[in-house]
């Protein structure tokens, strides 16, 4: 996508607020719920918060969808608690019980129609208290509460504190400064739950400039940053083995698919979920494998080795050069020209025609030991 800043958001926000893509029953509305994170994730936390919770997805994957005000289901009640707004710690099991009563109503006709709908005699009536939101809750049609109590959540310093700190896990560190969290969290309560102004402090912080390769990508961003760095162009799938449709299996070879991560709490943030020996051979097993153009072959448009190469005939260490600009956004070293003259048998000052070894038969290990430098690794 061009919308770099969007889809980045929508992705984190998606980790947040999780519903897992390969689900039987959430699956039925999965995709209109990214659809609502999407819409969202550039505006109101408050406003997301509110349409993702009642929605059917989400309805479904935390069993809220057969929750009754005779039999309360309590998972996205709690999870709602500990895991999209104030945190573990900042609650009670009175609390949680509440939290599951308020939003009793919401029901999906499950393994038949699938319909969504609301159901005013399903909804438990009756004082509720979940911290220091205390409503009456007398009316039988609950939906303005359960949108007054999630307003709140969204509102609440506990919450801005967890949301601060996870951008700042995201987009800066593992263990971002408590101060840069402050000033995330107040900015986020400052401006009625936006989102856009504390992306703006974050961009605009000292810490958030020094964090430059301090982040590993994961397996997602691994791959999507290959085929960029690759330049290889995708187009519309139209059979199941074109590159749109093996990208999903590429990035579970290198260690999970986009959204796939089984537990309600979102794919770790951290870089020592993806900093294992296992993670590094799988991602050096598909950066060699789209370096030569092995796999996908269809579907796909890969560059060949004469498009990368400004002019010819033209020395080792100088090419070089270009392709680190080119693919790690940074000038060669030594470190690097001695890796890249080691893959590919080629001393820094050999000279490289048309017909050279290289640009014939080994370009794709030269271009395969600039995707396997540690730099590549980082963002």
């Amino acid at each position: 996508s061009p919308h770099q800043v969007l889809e980045r958001m929508t992705e984190f926000f998606e980790a947040h607020l999780h519903v897992p893509v390969n689900g039987d029953k959430q699956g039925v509305w999965r995709a209109s719920y990214g659809d609502v994170i999407r819409r969202h994730a550039l505006g109101r936390f408050d406003e997301m918060l509110v349409e993702a919770i009642t929605h059917p997805s989400m309805l479904l994957f935390l069993d809220q969808a057969v929750s009754t005000k005779k039999a309360p289901n309590e998972n996205l009640g709690r999870e709602l608690l500990e895991l999209h707004t104030v945190g573990v710690g900042h609650y009670t099991e009175d609390d949680v019980k509440a939290s599951a009563r308020i939003l009793t109503g919401y029901r999906v006709d499950v393994w038949r129609t699938w319909a969504a709908t609301y159901k005013p005699e399903d909804h438990w009536t009756g004082p509720v208290t979940v911290g220091d939101f205390v409503d009456a809750n007398a009316a039988a049609d609950g939906r303005e509460l359960v949108r007054r109590y999630l307003v709140h959540l969204a509102h609440h310093p506990q919450t801005a504190q967890r949301l601060a700190r996870k951008l700042a896990v995201k987009f800066v560190r593992d263990d971002p400064p408590q101060a840069l969290v402050d000033r995330l969290a107040r900015t986020y309560l400052q401006h009625d739950t936006a989102i856009v102004p504390v992306l703006r402090e974050l961009v605009r912080s000292v810490e958030f400039k020094g964090s430059r390769g301090v982040k590993l990508r994961d397996p997602s961003e691994d791959l999507v940053a290959t085929y960029r760095a690759l330049g290889a162009t995708v187009r519309k799938p139209q059979r199941r083995e074109d590159a749109a449709n093996a990208m999903l299996w590429q990035s579970t070879v290198i260690g999970l698919a986009p959204m796939t991560w089984p537990r309600p709490d979102g794919q770790p943030l951290d870089n020592q979920a993806w900093a294992t020996p296992a993670r590094a051979l799988a991602s050096m097993d598909i950066h060699w494998s789209l370096a030569g153009g092995w796999w996908p072959k269809t579907g796909v448009d890969y560059l060949q080795p004469t498009d990368w190469v400004p002019e010819l005939p033209m020395r080792f260490a100088p090419l070089v050069d270009h392709l680190s600009r080119r693919i790690l956004g940074r000038p060669s070293t030594r470190g690097i020209l001695k890796a890249a003259s080691t893959a590919v048998g080629v001393k820094p000052t050999e000279e490289i025609t048309a017909d050279h070894p290289l640009m014939r038969w080994h370009f794709n290990r030269l271009l395969g030991s600039f995707l396997d430098n540690p730099l590549h690794y980082g963002r």
